[in-house]
């Protein structure tokens, strides 16, 4: 079970609403039945997650991407691929000689 001191303590530090402290008080279970006035309370607040920056990490929404790593996923398994890495490898032991 889940004190009212750790609610309270993350109410403070603003990683749950507001009003879950009311919710949690007065032994409500439902959201939707607390009253406006506190409801109000939550109008501000945004969850931790979706104050993270947003730098880049949805590749997969990019067509560009997306074809990048098609093309990239059909080039690893093509013989190009294989000729090359054989190639690269012979040229690696010949140059130490």
């Amino acid at each position: 079970m889940i004190s009212e001191g750790y609610v309270r303590e993350s109410v403070g530090k603003e990683f749950v609403r507001p009003s879950l402290l009311y919710q949690v008080e007065h032994r409500i279970e439902d959201a939707l039945l607390l009253p406006c006035k506190v409801r109000l309370s939550d109008e501000n607040f945004t969850a931790p997650f979706k104050r993270l920056p947003q730098h880049g990490s949805t590749p997969w929404l990019s067509p560009v991407h997306r074809l990048k790593a098609i093309a990239r996923h059909h080039y690893q398994q093509s013989h190009f691929q294989r000729a090359y890495r054989i190639w690269r490898d012979y040229t690696s032991v010949v140059s130490r000689k």
